[in-house]
């Protein structure tokens, strides 16, 4: 009966990835509901097997964490509007008011009080996968293409699973049971593939000692309890035989445990509920109470309830933030992607700020996959150094010495008002718009002597009546022109009055680029006007090839910079990933700087360097402790993908439609950014960041 019950459960929930995702997700965070109210459950089921089998829609039904079906019409309606195809939208905490950050949603103890509610029991049982030990993909299955890579099969995922299906179809129709090891499932493999079976399984068992890491939470509660003396039985229904479950979890740090119980060896498992019987036969005797930690509903909740075993639910960490994460990424890089954060966000192991989760989940991949693409840009073209422009390249560097060190980095200043002072001799049109027609735009005028001023050319003042302009004139429509022909003018005289600057500046850069031939400049974007401007005055005044990366670039007439190499982008331009260029260069959403929040640094803009001074502009001290934790999250990110995939290098070739998603993912509700974000402040103007000296904040900016 209980065999029928699983068929028809893996029928109807697991069969179908979104309806399992739903359900189970449901089922995780209403479990006492779950319990005392199983029709409304069933209801609840029928419905997201409707929404999704039956009318084919690939919108969440019931995850909006609203608990309730009774709004899912509205939800869908609205749903229906958002611009993205993917199945999780944006994360809905903006909704809770008394939600501090998504690792918060999580309510569970601290390790030490579960183990308080643990230590009266004298035999407590854990499950291993997804409770003791972690993968860092949200999808178990995504491991077979990191074994296939290694076999050298082409489709391998796709073979292992229906290898593994045959081979329980095989055993139940000669034993009556589905319970298989994995050289069952090798056995069929070879015939299909000519693999030899001991090496596709010490491949497979390699790869999973490889993937697995304890997970922090219950590493402590089970060091706690193992120190306490206390009798630990691990079980688990797997395909992996004791002895190779045991190498794994050697090399997860666990240790010490009474009994290994594997299904696979038994005959029987969690899910039919008779491998409960045989630890209870085993390792209880009378009177003894036994406890089972595991976090899957039927295997490990219900089934061990049916057999008089008490429970802990230790919920699963990549159902319980799978609402909260972007599905349109590509397979393999998005189970990563979202194993790495759920796993780390709702382990419980600490709670984190909004901050630090930003930098976690929308910095560490996108800065991972841009300083690799960045490494292998310079190794293919043989580049010698990669120089980091500030401020974003602030992160950068920090990420890229984490991972590489065969190509040399240097992090320089350079700016918007730098690169002006600086190519002043150069870029005549670019000096005057920036310093008289940007300024008419401005909300508080600006006065031509206060410009002149701080620009350093304050001597000119009293040549401006000759022109029929005054010092306390403002740059307005009406000054343009007459302000316009003074500057032609007194051209000379404004790049003499700037050379200290320029010579002060290319001492400093020449020093930075050093004994290098060929430099790779790497910036966040946009436009490229002014990561152009530095590679002008490398290459004409330094003599050294420079070459220009940019993640996003954001210029429709200067197109043809891409075409001809001076520019590479690594995300967008308007000629590839066109509706990331549409949000960045067309859309009204100051998307710019939203995306610019993740590579912030801890210091003003740099203005230039005067009589071998380093200037800066206005801080944003209000900014700092924000920055820190956001970068924070981004290291921590880059960690993790490093240790878990340092033996698969290849996973660290993340595209920049992948490394971008989690941002796309969360500008689908600018309330995000308003909620956690509203303070932040942004520099969106060059020395007149409002004339009473005040920075732009993401709320007025939105």
């Amino acid at each position: 009966m209980s065999s029928l019950k699983d068929k028809f459960y893996n029928f109807i929930v697991r069969k179908n990835e979104r309806v399992r995702i739903e359900y189970e997700s449901y089922v995780n965070s209403h479990l006492e509901e779950h319990h005392k109210n199983r029709m409304k459950h069933w209801q609840i089921l029928m419905k997201i097997n409707w929404h999704y089998r039956i009318l084919r829609k690939t919108t969440p039904l019931v995850l909006d964490n609203k608990s309730s079906l009774a709004t899912s019409k509205s939800t869908s309606k609205s749903t229906s509007k958002s611009t993205s195809k993917a199945f999780c939208r944006t994360p809905l905490l903006i909704n809770n008011p008394n939600c501090f950050s998504e690792s918060q949603l999580t309510k569970r103890d601290q390790p030490h009080w579960m183990v308080m509610s643990l230590i009266t029991y004298d035999v407590i049982s854990f499950d291993i996968f997804d409770t003791l030990v972690l993968r860092p993909f949200d999808n178990p299955k995504s491991v077979s293409m990191l074994i296939g890579q290694k076999l050298g099969v082409s489709g391998f995922r796709n073979i292992r699973i229906n290898a593994e299906k045959e081979a329980r179809d095989i055993k139940e129709a000669e034993f009556g049971n589905r319970e298989i090891n994995i050289y069952d499932i090798y056995n069929i493999i070879a015939v299909k593939t000519g693999i030899d079976v001991e090496y596709g399984v010490q491949t497979e068992l390699q790869v999973e000692i490889d993937m697995c890491y304890a997970n922090p939470y219950m590493k402590r509660v089970y060091d706690i309890l193992l120190y306490q003396n206390k009798k630990i039985i691990l079980t688990s229904d797997m395909y992996l035989p004791s002895d190779m479950l045991r190498k794994i979890l050697i090399s997860c740090g666990y240790e010490g445990y009474d009994d290994l119980i594997v299904s696979c060896e038994n005959s029987a498992n969690k899910s039919g509920g008779m491998l409960y019987e045989y630890v209870k036969k085993k390792h209880c005797g009378r009177g003894e109470r036994i406890i089972h930690i595991g976090d899957n509903i039927n295997g490990d909740v219900n089934k061990a309830k049916e057999h008089n075993v008490d429970v802990v639910f230790y919920s699963n960490c990549c159902q319980v933030g799978a609402p909260y994460r972007p599905c349109d990424m590509s397979v393999l890089i998005g189970s990563a992607y979202r194993g790495i954060v759920n796993n780390h966000l709702h382990n419980s192991v600490r709670l984190y700020s909004p901050q630090y989760e930003h930098g976690f989940t929308v910095g560490g991949i996108f800065v991972t996959g841009y300083v690799n693409w960045v490494h292998e840009y310079t190794r293919i073209r043989n580049i010698d150094k990669i120089v980091f422009v500030s401020r974003d390249g602030d992160i950068y560097k920090k990420v890229y010495d984490r991972f590489f060190n065969d190509i040399k980095s240097e992090y320089i200043y350079w700016s918007r008002i730098a690169s002006e002072f600086t190519t002043v001799k150069y870029e005549r049109m670019s000096f005057i718009n920036r310093f008289i027609n940007e300024k008419i735009s401005y909300s508080n005028p600006v006065f031509i002597g206060e410009m002149f001023k701080l620009i350093g050319i304050d001597f000119l003042i009293k040549r401006l009546s000759k022109y029929s302009l005054d010092a306390d004139l403002p740059i307005s429509n009406d000054t343009r022109k007459p302000l316009t022909n003074f500057m032609a003018d007194n051209w000379d005289d404004i790049v003499a009055a700037l050379e200290n600057r320029h010579t002060n500046y290319m001492d400093y850069l020449k020093k930075a680029i050093g004994n290098s031939k060929h430099v790779a400049l790497v910036d966040v974007g946009w436009t490229g006007t002014n990561i152009c401007k530095l590679k002008m005055l490398i290459e004409k005044e330094l003599g050294v090839l420079a070459d220009c990366l940019l993640a996003g670039f954001t210029s429709v007439s200067g197109c043809y910079l891409e075409l001809d190499h001076t520019i590479t982008p690594y995300v967008f331009s308007c000629q590839t990933n066109k509706s990331e260029f549409n949000a960045h260069h067309v859309s009204k959403k100051p998307i710019n700087n939203l995306f610019e929040i993740i590579s912030q640094a801890t210091y003003p803009s740099f203005c230039g360097i005067e009589n071998g001074k380093f200037e800066f502009d206005l801080p944003e001290v209000e900014n700092y402790q924000a920055i820190n934790e956001i970068h924070q999250g981004i290291l921590d990110f880059s960690d993790l993908w490093m240790k878990c995939f340092s033996s698969y290098k290849y996973m660290y070739n993340i595209s920049g439609y992948d490394a971008y998603a989690p941002f796309k993912h969360r500008i689908e509700d600018l309330r995000y950014f308003k909620m956690f974000f509203g303070n932040f402040t942004v520099a969106t103007k060059v020395l007149f960041n409002d004339n009473n000296g005040k920075l732009e904040t993401i709320s007025n900016i939105i």
